[in-house]
């Protein structure tokens, strides 16, 4: 059957009528409207009130996740200043919903085990509020790097980005994590109004394939899983032999209750359609020890230790474990494991580089801070025509900075940070990085 372009396999509809029962012709008139459009909002920047302002009031709150907002399909808000900022992250509402049922508090040890391209994640990361860990994984590199690259921009700083195997992480991290995020790879039937060409590789096969490596995924989750923890297995898809038997399995095996189990669908919610089952272990609840990382001190390298003391208003907002790599230092999340033998694309935020006798601060640092934390910021505003220039990697004229001390500046736009800048009379010296450039 074709719907608006959607070519759907007749075994699937065969399932989803079966599944549905009288609601099966209400879930097939969703197919005729088109895909719904959302994103989060990064309260660590900002709110969503002022994004909204910003962005010319086109959004609408999702009743779905209290960060997530919607948009009809012709606004272009990835296209926007404030999307490269890392003021919000494009997510359909649906896919909001499950990093929202996990309760991330701040101190938590959080695993995100499939984690691009990182929506997820970024929502964890946002509640942790810079304290406990988050580690991030994917298993394909490519996927993992554009996580990486996620992360980055929105200025998740406790954040460590791997590319491995459940099962080696598994041996790394035995019973460490307090919450455990497993939005499983699946069929992706929900995905079948945003990208019709999922329909061509959807098959019975293939959904016994996914539901094989979807419980493995999660037997290598809960030896990760501290007893007394929480685990949040989440789908796109609306099968229900990768969603409720996957996690009656899982039940049969383990000792865990769930708190909330549901299914989104299409044709009931403004979004693409989303299945999530938060689960509690019953197991009693035990402090585990792993090795941590061992760090250095920053006073050791006096380039590095005369730039934050001379730029940061409080030392402590570099507190954690400090490891240098070449000439790169990174800051690990505070008592990190240690992090040797694994595949690691981002070891927590990295600070900048030492280069001929100086320190160049990062993208990755400037991203993580607030104007607050800085003595010297220059903060534009939102029609500001240097802003784009700034993203497109030019040099820009502060004259308002006329007569102040030349040196490092935390670039900003509406208090959000953009990059670091060097300024020379009245010119600022262009380091947003040439990768990221583009035209707005």
């Amino acid at each position: 059957m074709i719907i608006n372009n959607i070519n759907l396999h007749d075994e699937f509809l065969e399932r989803m009528k079966d599944l549905l029962g009288n609601e099966y012709n209400d879930f097939l008139k969703s197919y005729e409207k088109s895909s719904t459009h959302g994103l989060i909002v990064n309260t660590n920047k900002t709110t969503g009130e002022n994004i909204n302002k910003l962005l010319g009031g086109y959004l609408s709150k999702s009743q779905l996740c209290d960060i997530s907002y919607v948009y009809d399909e012709d606004k272009t808000p990835g296209k926007s200043a404030f999307h490269e900022m890392g003021a919000y992250y494009i997510q359909e509402p649906s896919a909001s919903v499950s990093a929202m049922e996990l309760n991330v508090t701040p101190g938590d040890r959080v695993l995100d085990l499939c984690a691009a391209p990182g929506g997820k994640s970024i929502q964890m990361g946002i509640k942790l509020q810079g304290k406990g860990i988050l580690i991030s994984n994917e298993i394909m590199p490519d996927r993992c790097k554009i996580l990486s690259e996620n992360i980055e921009r929105m200025g998740i700083k406790n954040a460590v980005v791997t590319c491995e195997d459940s099962a080696r992480l598994a041996d790394k991290f035995p019973a460490y994590f307090d919450k455990i995020m497993v939005d499983a790879p699946c069929s992706g039937e929900g995905m079948f109004r945003k990208n019709p060409d999922a329909c061509n590789h959807w098959s019975v096969e293939n959904v016994n394939m996914c539901k094989k490596r979807q419980l493995e995924i999660l037997d290598n989750a809960m030896k990760m899983l501290r007893p007394g923890g929480n685990l949040l297995y989440s789908t796109c898809t609306f099968d229900y032999a990768e969603d409720e038997e996957v996690v009656n399995e899982l039940l049969e095996k383990y000792d865990l209750t769930i708190i909330k189990q549901e299914k989104l669908w299409p044709h009931k919610i403004y979004g693409e359609g989303h299945f999530m089952c938060h689960l509690k272990d019953n197991r009693e609840s035990v402090v585990i020890d792993v090795p941590e990382a061992i760090g250095i001190d920053l006073k050791k390298i006096p380039e590095a230790y005369s730039f934050f003391k001379e730029t940061l208003n409080d030392m402590s907002i570099i507190e954690g474990t400090i490891v240098k790599h070449g000439d790169n230092l990174n800051l690990l999340p505070n008592k990190c494991p240690d992090l040797k033998g694994l595949k690691v694309l981002r070891a927590g935020l990295n600070l900048g580089v030492i280069k001929k006798n100086r320190f160049e601060p990062s993208y990755s640092l400037a991203k993580s801070l607030q104007p607050m934390d800085v003595n010297k910021v220059l903060d534009l505003k939102a029609m500001d025509e240097r802003i784009n220039a700034y993203i497109r990697g030019e040099q820009i004229e502060c004259p308002e900075l006329d007569g102040e001390k030349n040196g490092w500046y935390l670039v900003c736009a509406e208090n959000m940070p953009i990059a670091f800048g060097k300024l020379s009379n009245t010119s600022m010296k262009n380091h947003y990085p040439k990768g990221l450039r583009k035209n707005l």
